[in-house]
């Protein structure tokens, strides 16, 4: 298991609650997901430049998502405590 879901995910919960916290996991899986496609490809591959652009799409629609905002702010405000 990694930091992010051993620290910062139950503090998402606790911050923004359960369903947004899942979505955020989702969303997390789905890029690994994308990144492990990429890595077993090679430059001039077939689906190569359709799954980067995938990859963006889904990175920076998540970024912009106001729970994921909203959660990275009060996750790291609650850290320092």
């Amino acid at each position: 298991m990694h930091a992010q879901e051993e620290v910062l995910c139950p503090v998402l919960g606790e911050e923004i609650g359960e369903s947004a916290r899942q979505h955020s996991l989702d969303v997390d899986e789905s890029l690994k997901m994308l990144l492990a496609d990429i890595d077993g490809m090679k430059v001039g591959d077939d689906g190569l430049k359709s799954k980067v652009e995938q990859l963006m799409a889904v990175f920076f629609e998540h970024m912009t998502e106001a729970p994921f905002r909203i959660s990275l702010a009060g996750a790291i405000l609650s850290a320092r405590g």
